[in-house]
């Protein structure tokens, strides 16, 4: 794949059914690009940081169904959203 170009994945048919919430490994979401990892502040601020030991950082990601994704933050307890606009917040 050529720097730039966008993957597609088509959408799996198969059903996984794991009981909704069911969390794994808390994970970071890192930009390898910009080289942050995505964090979710108290305030509901989301950026990234470079500094691979900030608390915000710990991400637990949960599939509730198919193209359906939760992602939390394990510090502050704030989901991942996006407004209207497309601009992700902590909610």
């Amino acid at each position: 794949m050529a720097e730039g170009e966008i993957t597609t994945f088509t959408a799996l048919t198969e059903k996984f059914n794991l009981p909704p919430g069911n969390y794994k490994k808390p994970k970071l979401l890192y930009c390898s690009n910009g080289g942050h990892f995505l964090r979710i502040l108290p305030d509901g601020t989301v950026d990234g940081t470079r500094d691979r030991s900030d608390q915000h950082i710990q991400l637990q990601l949960s599939a509730e169904s198919v193209g359906e994704v939760y992602i939390k933050s394990t510090q502050t307890g704030q989901y991942l959203a996006m407004d209207t606009d497309g601009l992700l917040y902590g909610s």
